[in-house]
């Protein structure tokens, strides 16, 4: 027992004496709809370098792009205020795990900011560590006190805020391009990392020699993402990181003045005995205070105040839309005829003698039931059906054998449609149908075109089997209640009642692939057709309205024969109506959602 104990001790001990292999969860909450949990080692952290350990599992919702993300880290500390933040990119060592030393050079309270990158934007987890005192060891790594690094930046693009670093509010952003480049337009488009918050892309204005410039009013503090569109070329995102209201350094005229007003005061102490003595002492708490008041009020951070009045930058969530692709597509044209349920065969009763009475037409029987008496003799179902047609009435008298009733057999039916004589040729036998009763459907084949026309039409069969499967219904009390019989409730049995009137579908033209988009893309607006469009720019998505042309139409599809590419993205159905230029996103119809409730792709966002 001494042995397992004395190991026990000695396990903890080298434990504790061993800091650097100990270590502590930093985060564990989703980026975006990633889950994402990190750890930190060594730890208490001290300054020095620390190793950071990520991992990130598969999507919870939509589709997982896990191979394809890449991870950066955003250090500083918020009570340093001229501090820089330190961007340090995390390598990927496999699928969804990422390691990479950041360097803590100070002790303190740091915030780590990891930042997510996925097709869908960049979603951000924060992290408070505080690092304990200690003296940071020589071989540090080299830091970079640059607001992005070249994994996330491109050098030929240099951003600059004024005033550096930037603040909320009004900003100027100074953006040097090459100066042998040639643009037509430069669009910025500022966004908040992992957070559906954006303001509109704008023009910047053009300086000279490569050089934009563009007004930025940010309204809340939190890392903002910057990208440039150079006439469709994004390049990566640079990020800016903006504090609320900071205090200010004191200058150093102001910090001598405030020094030297402290000399009458120590003057005032030394002649205290003197009878000067209370003339320089207040001399001195004039002076001191004076210059103590100019200090505070100049450097002293000013309150913020909440104007209602005030305008606010025009910011926007992205609209969530379905999205579809112009595409070719071998486009098929449908058309529907009205068309009536005859039986599938029939049957005729014959008698003779005087008829004493009769079931009307319509009316359902079971095999064997009495379906009317002619002389001394009943009249018997021979199987289950209905009653097409009365052939004879009560009260007549048959002198010879003639027939009296005709029935229709329900297990099998045929369909009957009115084709137009445009039609005729583009109807065949074997071409598969729909026949439509309400929202009742069921598929068959074409059995039989007429030769003949009658009239300027032609008629089109096919035939069903038309047996219905009861369905069990449910009393108030919850009980089930027992299976209905076929005609129990005075109706017609079968799927398709006989002498129902119903509608066919039939394929009556295919054309070769052609331009098509979803029929809901296509919206009416000052009685032309125009479609929204999506485009990028500056790393965001913008709907934008576009006349076409269109032709051929379908259940689905509509041909566009001029205004679309193949391969542009369109809206095929948003929640609300677009207004141009509106910025919108990816969505997709998710568990609970509503035809007026889509859920966006990348959602939920983190904050």
């Amino acid at each position: 027992m001494k042995f397992p104990r004395a190991a026990s001790a000695l396990l903890l001990a080298l434990w504790l004496l061993s800091p650097a292999s100990a270590q502590q969860e930093i985060a564990d909450e989703p980026a975006g709809n990633y889950p994402l949990r990190a750890t930190l080692s060594p730890w208490p952290a001290v300054p020095g370098s620390a190793h950071l350990v990520v991992d990130v599992a598969k999507a919870t919702s939509g589709t997982s792009a896990l191979p394809s993300l890449t991870l950066s880290a955003l250090m500083d500390m918020p009570s340093t205020p001229n501090m820089r933040p330190i961007m340090t990119r995390i390598a990927r060592q496999r699928t969804g795990h990422y390691e990479g030393d950041l360097v803590l050079s100070m002790a303190g309270r740091w915030r780590i900011q990891l930042l997510l990158a996925t097709p869908n934007g960049e979603f951000r987890v924060v992290s408070l560590v505080q690092v304990g005192k200690g003296k940071a060891p020589t071989g540090l790594p080299k830091t970079d006190d640059s607001c992005g690094p070249e994994s996330l930046t491109d050098p030929s693009v240099q951003l600059t805020s004024l005033p550096n670093p930037p603040q909320v509010g009004e900003n100027r952003l100074r953006i040097q391009l090459p100066k042998e480049g040639k643009w037509k337009k430069v669009m910025v488009g500022v966004d908040m990392a992992g957070m559906p918050m954006s303001l509109l892309p704008r023009e910047a204005t053009s300086k000279g020699d490569g050089r934009y410039e563009i007004d930025l009013n940010l309204p809340m503090s939190g890392v903002w993402q910057v990208r440039v569109d150079l006439d469709g070329r994004v390049p990566p995102p640079q990020l800016l990181n903006v504090n609320p209201a900071e205090r200010r350094p004191v200058s150093q005229p102001l910090l001598w003045l405030t020094l030297a007003a402290a000399l009458p005061l120590t003057v005032g102490f030394a002649v205290r005995k003197k009878a000067l003595a209370p003339l320089l002492t207040t001399l001195a708490l004039a002076l001191s205070t004076f210059s103590a008041g100019t200090v505070v009020e100049r450097y002293w951070p000013p309150e913020a105040s909440m104007d209602m009045n005030q305008p606010l930058p025009e910011m926007s969530a992205p609209t969530p839309v379905l999205e579809a692709v112009v595409q070719r597509l071998p486009l098929s044209v449908y058309r529907k005829y009205p068309a009536r349920v005859l039986a599938g065969r029939e049957k005729v009763l014959a008698g003779s003698g005087p008829v004493w009475e009769l079931l009307d037409e319509g009316v359902s029987f079971k095999s064997g039931q009495r379906l009317g008496r002619v002389g001394p003799n009943w009249l018997l179902a021979p199987f289950d059906g209905v009653v097409t047609r009365r052939l004879t009435e009560a009260g007549q008298t048959l002198t010879s054998v003639g027939p009296v009733l005709a029935l229709g057999c329900i297990d099998r039916v045929r369909v009957r449609a009115q084709i137009s004589a445009v039609d005729r040729f583009r109807v065949r036998r074997g071409q598969p149908v729909e026949v439509i009763d309400g929202d009742t459907t069921r598929r068959g084949v074409i059995t039989a075109v007429s030769a003949t026309s009658q009239g300027s039409e032609y008629w089109a069969e096919t035939t069903l089997k038309n047996l219905a499967s009861p369905v069990q219904a449910m009393a108030h009390d919850g009980s089930l209640l027992p299976l209905p019989k076929p005609g129990d409730d005075g109706g017609r049995p079968g799927t398709f009642p006989i002498g129902q009137n119903v509608l066919m579908r039939c394929r009556v033209e295919q054309i070769a692939p052609v331009l098509c988009v979803p029929n809901e893309a296509i919206v009416e607006r000052s009685g032309a057709k125009v479609v929204m469009v999506v485009s990028s720019v500056a790393g965001q998505r913008l709907a934008y309205q576009r006349q076409v042309t269109t032709g051929l139409v379908n259940d689905t599809h509509t041909e566009i024969r001029n205004g679309l590419r193949e391969g542009e993205t369109v809206v095929a159905l948003a929640q609300e109506q677009l207004a141009e230029g509106a910025l919108v996103t990816s969505a997709s119809w998710g568990v609970g959602s509503y035809r007026d409730l889509m859920i966006p792709d990348d959602a939920p966002h983190a904050p």
